[in-house]
């Protein structure tokens, strides 16, 4: 049924689109793409992959985990392969759960430390967007785009603030069944915030969402479409969060739809906005689907440490 739902979103969201822009002035803009500014766009997703495992290493040494960098650069393309070459409702970051789970982690443990490099990554993202505010406030038309970046990222401060306080309320409300699921993970907040790897693991995730804004960047130089490089810095993580949202497939539909409505007020016309959405989209699968190739070096992994002789 989740399945379902999510691909009747993302279809109903791309044909409506679709049936508002002129085809003609979407397929030009595809047609006159230059590949050299594409191909760069490429090294920046790899760019953005290889940071985005070096900040899930860092949380897990944070927490008091050791995996080998190769395990967890393997788990990262496997759950982005998850994420977006397959039509399935399994999403990336189960993946890397159960794979954490399997390795020897505890499955607290291995939630826990998904789920607060998820934090780190948006938190990284909304620091970008807010930064760079006062470089592109005037070009900003609307109210609603200045304030946003600002209000997600006290949100994200304001959330991960109150998931370490968690652990520290009076033990009725902690045995609450709605509280009770939180106390771990609240543990684990705290113990990653004390870390020396929490300033590196934002810093690398600051490296990561600099690489996705270059990415999308770069796609819009394809499409010879004038987009300002702070105006994406600042509105690319709103644009990615949005598409984050459990409703779709792999994000498809609602970051075409997010697409129109953060860069139109821009100055870029619907079919502009869409045409870079969708690039964005296809290059994500694109450099996504060698994630699959992970896969049997996991399972050759596992065999091999079950069969190693134990010291």
């Amino acid at each position: 049924m989740a399945f379902v739902l999510k691909a009747g979103i993302t279809l109903g969201l791309i044909a409506l689109l679709l049936s508002q822009v002129p085809l003609d002035a979407l397929a030009a803009r595809f047609a006159e793409a230059a590949p050299s500014w594409i191909l760069l766009s490429l090294v920046f997703f790899l760019l953005q992959y290889a940071t985005a495992a070096w900040r899930w290493h860092l949380v897990l040494i944070g927490l008091g985990e050791r995996p080998a960098f190769s395990w967890v650069w393997l788990v990262c393309y496997l759950g982005l392969f998850f994420n977006q070459a397959l039509p399935s409702a399994i999403g990336g970051d189960a993946v890397r759960v159960w794979h954490a789970y399997r390795q020897g982690q505890p499955l607290s443990r291995a939630a826990s430390g998904v789920l607060l490099d998820r934090a780190i990554g948006f938190l990284a993202l909304f620091l970008l967007g807010v930064a760079a505010l006062p470089l592109i406030w005037t070009l900003l038309p609307t109210e609603w785009l200045r304030w946003a970046p600002i209000a997600c990222l006290l949100a994200a401060i304001g959330g991960l603030g109150g998931l370490a306080c968690v652990g520290w309320l009076p033990q009725s409300w902690r045995d609450l069944m709605i509280v009770r699921s939180f106390v771990g993970l609240s543990r684990d907040t705290r113990m990653l915030a004390v870390s020396r790897q929490a300033f590196l693991s934002l810093l690398v995730s600051l490296l990561s969402a600099l690489a996705g804004v270059a990415a999308f960047v770069a796609l819009a130089r394809a499409l010879a479409l004038p987009l300002d490089p702070f105006a994406a810095a600042a509105l690319v993580p709103l644009l990615l969060t949005l598409s984050a949202l459990p409703i779709s497939l792999g994000g498809w539909g609602v970051r075409e739809a997010s697409a129109v409505l953060l860069f139109v007020p821009l100055g870029l016309s619907e079919a502009d906005a869409l045409a870079l959405a969708l690039a964005y989209g296809a290059a994500t699968v694109i450099t996504a689907l060698p994630g699959g190739l992970a896969l049997p070096f996991l399972k050759a992994e596992k065999t091999r440490q079950e069969t190693e002789p134990k010291l």
